[in-house]
């Protein structure tokens, strides 16, 4: 009877560390989710903080305060806050975000962004030579020389 009773004090042993073991890691990992939902709060309060100052005013009463460039800089970061929240949302609720809504805006918006930097900075034009656009020209001059040439001879022999 005193080995049953020993067998039975270390399946006890090893099922309470078995569960000492289980309660550490369910703590750890409840910490790890905890100071991942503080992290996401962090973030979430500073993307208001960022937002603030363009959420406290009526967007036509910013906007006509700034000069044409800066004013469609404000449009496209609208359009891009905005696109990238309606994609967060949708990650967010475990639906796909690379509609093709989202994917033609975002789009757009790149679009847009390079016809703003190609304003401001315009792109320097190319300095080399066009091999093909420049034998055409010179064919077609040495063409019509050549006929001139033949015409004033042919004028000059009737005079």
């Amino acid at each position: 009877m005193s080995g049953k009773k020993n067998v039975k004090r270390a399946e006890n042993r090893r099922k309470s560390s078995t569960t000492i073991d289980m309660e550490a890691q369910t703590d750890t990992l409840f910490t790890n989710i905890r100071n991942t939902l503080s992290e996401l709060e962090c973030g979430f309060e500073d993307i208001d903080r960022l937002l603030e100052p363009l959420l406290s005013r009526p967007l036509s009463e910013l906007a006509s305060s700034l000069g044409p460039i800066d004013r469609a800089r404000l449009y496209l970061l609208y359009g891009f806050t905005l696109n990238s929240l309606i994609s967060l949302f949708l990650e967010l609720k475990g639906q796909d975000s690379k509609i093709k809504i989202l994917e033609e805006q975002y789009k757009r918006i790149q679009d847009c962004s390079e016809k703003i930097t190609n304003t401001v900075n315009p792109p320097q034009p190319s300095l080399s030579i066009n091999r093909n656009a420049a034998s055409r020209f010179i064919k077609h001059a040495l063409t019509n020389r050549d006929n001139d040439a033949r015409e004033n001879r042919r004028g000059g022999g009737l005079k």
